[in-house]
């Protein structure tokens, strides 16, 4: 598992297969709620239905399910840091709470089922659209197209900063980074943050309360990820008041993805907006990688791999889940960014192995897969000694041993299991 890494749609589209396995070989892709949206709104975009469908399923299927996880969606996260349960940070997803399991030999470890999401994606991934995923797709792009940013502009026009304002989107950032650190501020913010999320009334309250019994103090005190969305949410709006950031609809979509930049390392985009705002937004060791460079890369380590350009080619034989041996390649750059204790060559993860050693592995992990679980998805443990992820994937999907072909011309090809 390498660096996690953040893709929008338009980053998605632009990948090819080859290139959607290269990216699974170097990073851990960690999936936002609202690119799962985005994908499943495609099925209700324009007059052909079918033509539609098949473009859904074709970005499901670049969803690739290993190296992967669902972040919890950033309202809800919002929600808890705000009321006190802290979100962590560190550029890793936010997962679904797993349950405690315990392994024969005493060793402790977590469990974590597959989550509503991830089957819905497998069902995408084989055209399987239930009613409830047309109903869903319908009312997104309905909403989307009813958003009416010039309206907003117009109508807030009032709001503008005092002069003298600001002269950039940077200078923006800096001015907003500065009111929102700022005591007196928070209850402000903390209304704004409120309205802006559709917060119940038991939830503000309960919000209130608490800031009231924590004392004066800027809202990261109470809330690191609360002043973080706060930032994101207002740079974006007086960012549409000031002229800085474009009235196309879609920008209001686009701005979810931006609540995802704490948990990622790198965030990939095509999108002007994004290739705007997010550089204001990226945190040390955090990269944000417009799109065609990002793709031209791994086009090009793909070829040094010698993956398949299609089902019936031959895979790659081997290859070291880690950049090629150039510093001034981008790919080189975000592992050091990410682990600065890398070095080239000395994380080999593909060492070759007796057909017995591969049979003790698969045991161990059978037993690990077995193990009792307590149940109840309680505290999650610090440092646990093993994880078992429960994960369904297409007989279509690429193989997981690397050589680029599908489980079903790879590793199952002579397995009764298939």
């Amino acid at each position: 598992m390498g660096p996690t890494i953040l893709l929008d749609k338009s980053a998605l589209q632009s990948l090819s297969r080859r290139e959607i396995i290269a990216l699974s070989r170097l990073f851990t892709v960690n999936i936002a709620p609202v690119l799962g949206m985005e994908i499943l709104a495609d099925l209700k975009k324009g007059d052909d239905p079918e033509a539609a469908r098949e473009q859904t399923v074709i970005l499901a299927n670049k969803l690739l399910q290993i190296d992967s996880a669902v972040n919890i969606q950033h309202g809800v996260l919002l929600l808890n840091d705000l009321l006190g349960t802290p979100v962590s940070m560190i550029k890793k997803p936010v997962v679904l709470a797993g349950d405690e399991t315990r392994h024969d030999d005493g060793r402790t470890g977590m469990y974590y089922e597959e989550t509503d999401f991830d089957r819905a994606i497998l069902r995408w991934q084989t055209g399987d659209f239930d009613a409830a995923d047309s109903i869903l797709a319908s009312q997104w792009r309905r909403s989307s197209e009813e958003l009416d940013l010039e309206a907003y502009r117009t109508r807030n026009a009032k709001s503008r900063l005092p002069d003298p304002g600001p002269s950039s989107l940077g200078e923006l950032t800096e001015m907003l980074d500065a009111y929102v650190e700022a005591t007196p501020a928070r209850t402000d913010v903390l209304t704004h943050l409120i309205r802006e999320f559709g917060f119940s009334q038991e939830h503000a309250q309960r919000i209130c309360y608490r800031a009231e019994c924590m004392g004066p103090g800027p809202l990261s005190q109470m809330s690191a990820y609360g002043a973080l969305c706060a930032k994101t949410g207002l740079i974006f709006y007086y960012g549409l008041v000031h002229g800085f950031i474009g009235t196309r609809a879609t920008n209001r979509i686009d701005l979810d993805y931006l609540y995802y930049l704490p948990f990622t390392h790198v965030f990939v985009s095509g999108d002007k907006f994004h290739v705007a705002m997010a550089p204001c937004l990226v945190r040390d060791s955090q990269m944000f990688v417009d799109a065609a460079v990002l793709k031209a890369e791994l086009k090009a380590i793909a070829d040094v791999w010698g993956l398949p350009y299609s089902e019936g080619d031959k895979g790659a034989s081997q290859y070291v889940p880690e950049p090629l041996d150039d510093p001034d390649s981008l790919l080189y750059k975000i592992w050091k960014m990410a682990f600065p204790q890398w070095r080239p060559g000395e994380r080999d993860l593909a060492p070759t192995l007796t057909e017995e050693q591969k049979r003790q592995i698969v045991e161990q992990v059978n037993k690990m897969a077995r193990a009792e679980k307590s149940g109840g998805g309680g505290d999650q443990q610090e440092s646990p000694e093993f994880i078992v992820r429960s994960r369904t994937v297409s007989i279509d999907s690429p193989c997981h041993c690397g050589s680029g072909k599908s489980l079903r011309e790879c590793c199952l090809r002579d397995s009764d299991e298939k």
